[in-house]
């Protein structure tokens, strides 16, 4: 967040702290809560690495959709940003 603050980059100087923080910080919750979740269910490399394949391939998918969208002008900027 503070590479953010300090290249000056749009969502983070138009964008509130708290809605900033708090989306950051219960992404950090749910991720750790993943994490436990498929480390009791893996049982196997192959299957670890699969999973993290999977994971990985999810991840740039949902960042080509939220990349440059209206969608994400709506749900992060306020009305000074427009």
């Amino acid at each position: 967040m503070i590479s953010g603050f300090v290249f000056g980059f749009n969502m983070w100087k138009h964008c509130d702290f708290d809605i900033m923080f708090t989306v950051f910080f219960w992404y950090g919750e749910a991720s750790v809560f993943l994490g436990f979740v498929l480390s009791t269910i893996i049982k196997t490399r192959e299957q670890a690495s699969q999973v993290a394949y999977s994971i990985i391939l999810t991840n740039v998918l949902v960042d080509l959709l939220f990349q440059d969208s209206y969608l994400t002008f709506y749900m992060f900027f306020t009305d000074k940003a427009k």
